[in-house]
């Protein structure tokens, strides 16, 4: 079997019990069984482990306001199954075993009135994957959670076959372009910290511009917000977040008198003078 995992989410079936160690790894459309012995295209031996702690969702939580009644979802992921390959050949010439990846997913839109949410199939050729949603109000928004879950159970052979892979969910309006995805700290939605507490008053102050759109499990997310808008348009679920980190420049010493930077100086057991001086730039 492949000795290596995929980089992006992986959807085990929900029944735990003997996996194996080793995931399919992408090579091209298809993926290469990693033994080099003449006899590869032969079944190969499976190592087991009993257990896993694998998860079998990925979703993300975020909320909208009341008025908004639909949503549209997509989902997309891939599995892997055994076939013989058109590229790769053993020794003996004849097709080598690898793992081949069909695409899966598709799109459905959700409405969040309804009193029971069923799970909804995003895919009819695996009708036990499942987009699963639940809804609550509060404070005058709608909190909205999906998880995709991979409830196609656990086969007696070859579990990988089972397991999805380079999983993502993407989260829009109706018309894919109405900005309706509202941050949990957006002070126009959220009441404001207590005032028994400074430290929450002053953190929401210095961080007022820089608000939270959503929360990912087994996921990060990526919030798209237009300029001159404060809610976001589009939330898309990843396994490689980035962010862009302000740079810190330091001061000039020349323009800090009394400055002390000898670490023999700060590290000395009087430590009133730089406690006087740390008073002083407060």
């Amino acid at each position: 079997m492949p000795r290596t995992r995929p980089s992006e989410p992986v959807a085990h079936p929900q029944v735990a019990v003997g996996t194996e160690e080793d995931d399919p790894d992408l090579v091209d459309n298809e993926v290469t069984d990693a033994t080099d012995s003449p006899g590869d295209d032969l079944p190969p031996t499976h190592a087991t482990r009993t257990g896993t702690m694998a998860a079998s969702a990925l979703g993300l939580s975020f909320q909208v306001p009341l008025d908004v009644h639909h949503l549209a979802v997509t989902a997309s992921w891939g599995t892997y199954a055994p076939a013989a390959s058109e590229v790769h050949l053993t020794e003996q010439g004849k097709p080598r075993r690898v793992w081949r990846r069909t695409p899966r997913g598709g799109s459905v839109e959700v409405d969040l009135t309804a009193i029971e949410q069923p799970p909804l199939v995003v895919d009819a050729a695996q009708e036990r994957v499942v987009l699963r949603t639940t809804v609550r109000e509060r404070a005058g928004v709608r909190l909205v959670d999906l998880a995709l879950v991979n409830d196609r159970g656990q086969p007696d052979s070859s579990p990988d076959t089972a397991r999805l892979y380079q999983v993502s969910l993407t989260v829009t309006a109706l018309d894919a372009h109405a900005a309706v995805f509202v941050a949990d700290n957006d002070p126009q939605s959220s009441p404001p910290p207590s005032d028994t507490d400074s430290e929450r008053r002053h953190l929401a102050l210095l961080y007022r511009s820089r608000r939270e759109y959503a929360h990912g499990r087994q996921c990060a997310v990526d919030a798209e917000v237009r300029d001159g808008e404060v809610r976001a348009w589009r939330l898309h679920t990843t396994s490689f977040p980035s962010a862009d980190v302000a740079l810190t420049v330091p001061g000039d010493p020349a323009t800090m008198p009394g400055l002390v930077t000898d670490m023999a100086r700060l590290g000395s057991p009087d430590l009133a003078e730089p406690v006087v001086m740390q008073q002083a730039w407060k």
